[in-house]
């Protein structure tokens, strides 16, 4: 089916904090592909991860170095951070069950010691950095149908979606101009000019997603956010 490019906005509205505690920037091309990975396996797909490479969105730059044009979600908080206390229990019963059923990968007959005090079984306490956001934005070229589809597959934003954070209440798409330069807030290839007024600085990424992918990464050139004029 052929897809119609629009320069259109996505404004995400929350019913719940959002954990702030990443080093990453979020893309929403990689929110896109994660729901579209989402989606294939629900459909059954032998490899879905290979599915989300095909994202309804406008390209940038050339070689292999090519980006979506999709930009990074931008944050307005509606109150100040809140650490949150929380605890990592652990479950010995647990351990020697998965011990017995062979999935330690190894000898029955020999029974593991588990420290619930230090080591990778141990239980702990941590703090999670919360924040309360009124909403958060991102620019980008694409289809809107079939963007919109895939935005309906998408529940939470950030860290620890599975435990209530950054649960999503509302989303809304516009058509915008601003879209077409916008897009941009985002690492882009040397051959890619960046948006008016903003600096960028060579830094090393993943010019798509799995952003986290460290073998990925390549010489990129990151936006300063707080640069714009």
């Amino acid at each position: 089916m052929a897809q119609k490019h629009e320069s259109l906005k996505v404004t995400f509205e929350f019913g719940s904090p959002v954990v702030v505690d990443s080093e990453y920037p979020i893309y929403l091309d990689a929110l896109l592909a994660f729901a579209k990975a989402k989606d294939a396996e629900g459909k059954g797909a032998p490899n879905p991860w290979s599915e989300a490479q095909d994202l309804p969105l406008g390209k940038a730059g050339k070689g292999s170095n090519w980006v979506w044009k999709a930009s990074v979600l931008l944050f307005t908080p509606g109150a100040p951070r809140e650490l949150v206390n929380m605890q990592r229990k652990s479950d010995p019963d647990m351990f020697y069950r998965d011990h017995a059923a062979g999935l330690w990968g190894q000898n029955k007959s020999r029974v593991p010691t588990i420290n619930t005090k230090s080591g990778q079984l141990r239980a702990y306490q941590f703090y999670v950095s919360t924040q309360w956001m009124l909403k958060a934005e991102a620019w980008y070229v694409g289809d809107e149908k079939l963007i919109e589809y895939l935005l309906s597959k998408i529940s939470h934003i950030g860290k620890m979606g599975r435990n209530g954070w950054g649960q999503i209440s509302n989303h809304e798409v516009s058509r915008s101009r601003e879209a077409a330069e916008l897009w941009k807030l985002r690492v882009l290839p040397a051959d890619v000019k960046g948006l008016k007024g903003v600096s960028y600085v060579p830094t090393i990424s993943p010019p798509r997603a799995p952003y986290w992918d460290k073998l990925a990464r390549v010489e990129m050139f990151e936006p300063i956010m707080g640069s714009r004029t």
